[in-house]
């Protein structure tokens, strides 16, 4: 009913490919959805991990050197202007001179180029950001991806454990179906009463009731997975009944790993060095801006009725301009004060998130060592109550115990085989938090 595993790999691949390796499985049918395969289904199909995966898409397309600001901007523009115009002159000399309905072009045309080549190096600056920012949103994936991917393991091991929980019931059934048919032929030999098949009728009903709940619950856990994998929730799947479990994480080496490859602080570390780089922005806004301009105008125009009937214009035209901030009111200075302040924080929330990290794994650690302290109790304890209802069910059959003290040893062995399930799955559950929060769920 379980498996342990003392050399479980814990190398994955997530974004764009995962390589998800647990322990080797025995082989199973078509319809059987292994963990590795319900983890790959995940990650083609969920439309969380969609989304975060555009989110990265846009990022990726934002970052280039236009959007920092090394490169120049280009304008063509051109338009043509038509009039319809009637003057009456007279000049001083007292010549006169009129035109009706005159019809008056024009045909404009440029091509102009704006380049900045200094701003206090924020250009730099700027492709830096936008560098960080691309990689808040990959972390930001990272951390969604290693939630979904541990939602899934969970969710496939939780229904594990539930079939567990149904051999258990299926084994009451059986061994209540028994009870009450030895109490019917007893009955019929006369010695047992009718109180005593009662008893056992009222027992099966109870486990064959379990049982019915309990397969209400498996197809319930088996909708959620496949919510999870972004099918049917009617689909039809079974999984391969096993529960491996590691027993040799260790405490200290598996902290550094927290420490050095958690998704959390990654990202805390991302959001300080962008506050950094703000501080760096507004530091740079004390010097001076320095851009080059050029290109080249056409001025085409016709008018009858001006004193030029016809004017054309063309040539480039080029130059330098130099622009520099002597006083807004001291806004830069206030900006730079605020950027200080947000990079402070930015070292107040990296700490924070390192602490509550650390503080995270201790618990799930603690927990994980609770787990497998309690199979070792739980696995000796099913032995014991097996053990036990076997000599009951001698004595039941001997007549030397009646119904309800062979139903209180049966419903014993019913309860240590529950906590026994639980605690491999409790296990189980500690393990997979371990793995996430000391980012063994994503491979760098």
């Amino acid at each position: 009913m379980y498996c342990w595993s003392s050399n479980m790999k814990r190398t994955y691949k997530i974004f764009p490919s995962l390589f998800f390796i647990l322990l080797s499985l025995a082989s199973y049918s078509q319809d059987t959805l292994s963990v590795e395969d319900a983890v790959r289904v995940a990650l083609e199909n969920n439309y969380t991990i969609q989304l975060v995966k555009n989110d990265v898409a846009i990022a990726e397309n934002n970052n280039n050197i236009y959007n920092a600001g090394f490169l120049p901007s280009v304008i063509a523009s051109g338009s043509q202007d038509n009039s319809i115009n009637s003057v009456r002159q007279r000049q001083i000399s007292g010549l006169e001179r009129s035109v009706d309905n005159g019809v008056g072009r024009s045909i404009n045309g440029s091509v102009m180029m704006d380049w900045t080549i200094f701003q206090g190096f924020n250009m730099f600056i700027a492709k830096n950001t936008l560098e960080q920012l691309q990689g808040v949103e990959e972390m930001q994936a990272r951390i969604t991806i290693e939630n979904a991917v541990s939602s899934v393991i969970v969710a496939y091991f939780e229904i594990v454990a539930g079939q567990m929980r149904r051999r258990v019931l299926l084994d009451a059934v059986s061994l209540s179906k028994e009870r009450k048919d030895l109490a019917e032929f007893k009955l019929k030999l006369g010695s047992a009463s009718q109180i005593d098949l009662y008893q056992a009728t009222v027992d099966l009903n109870a486990d064959s009731s379990a049982l019915l709940q309990q397969e209400a619950v498996l197809k319930a856990l088996k909708a959620d997975l496949n919510l999870l994998l972004g099918r049917d929730p009617a689909t039809a799947f079974e999984v391969v009944e096993v529960l491996p479990l590691n027993t040799d994480i260790n405490f200290a080496s598996t902290l550094e790993k927290v420490k050095n490859q958690n998704s959390q602080i990654f990202l805390a570390r991302r959001n300080l060095t962008l506050a950094e780089l703000n501080t760096q922005y507004w530091k740079n806004q004390y010097f001076p801006s320095i851009s080059l301009y050029g290109g080249y105008n056409y001025v085409r125009s016709e008018n009858p009725s001006s004193i030029f009937v016809f004017n054309k214009t063309y040539g480039p035209v080029y130059g330098v301009r130099a622009s520099f901030n002597i006083f807004n009111g001291f806004a830069n200075k206030r900006n730079l004060a605020n950027a200080r302040i947000m990079q402070k924080s930015g070292e107040l929330q990296l700490k924070q998130a390192q602490l509550e990290v650390e503080n995270d794994f201790y618990k799930v650690y603690t927990s994980y060592e609770t787990s497998h302290q309690l199979l070792k109790l739980e696995e000796a304890n099913v032995k014991v109550a097996r053990e036990n209802f076997n000599i009951a069910s001698e004595k039941f059959k001997l007549g030397a115990i009646d119904n309800i003290e062979l139903r209180v040893t049966q419903q014993k062995l019913i309860d240590a085989e529950n906590r026994f399930v639980n605690a491999q799955y409790q296990a189980k559950i500690a393990e997979t938090e371990i793995y996430r929060l000391s980012g063994v769920l994503w491979g760098l």
